[in-house]
């Protein structure tokens, strides 16, 4: 198996081509918790691409950039600061800067927490 790194190499590839559902797929564990801010959890790896599929389906542009990133190979944890621009349908564009923190086990994701303030115009 591949170091964390190179695991989050891998997925920070998928997200900048715009692959984010074939991110989660091939990163996501079975049993993956998802946070927006406080929001309550959104539980497992099809409820998780669900929300995102439905995401996606309702905007016109989406993209990530990543503007900093923190591993720890030992730990598992992943801190990335992230600049994601969007464009909702009949809307002007979007973008919102946060912070996610994932924990990864045996080369998945097992929890994602995002942490942002606001959404703004881009």
């Amino acid at each position: 198996m591949m170091n964390l790194s190179a695991q989050v190499k891998l997925f920070n590839a998928y997200l900048h081509r715009g692959e984010t559902l074939k991110a989660m797929e091939f990163f996501f564990a079975d049993n993956i918790t998802m946070h927006e801010n406080e929001e309550p959890a959104r539980v497992g790896k099809n409820v998780c691409m669900g929300h995102e599929r439905k995401m996606l389906e309702s905007v016109d542009n989406f993209e990530i950039e990543i503007l900093n990133q923190a591993i720890n190979e030992q730990s598992g944890l992943v801190f990335t600061e992230l600049e994601i621009q969007f464009t909702p349908k009949n809307s002007v564009p979007l973008k919102i800067l946060e912070v996610s923190v994932q924990t990864w086990e045996n080369g998945k994701i097992t929890k994602d927490k995002f942490y942002y303030k606001a959404i703004l115009k881009a």
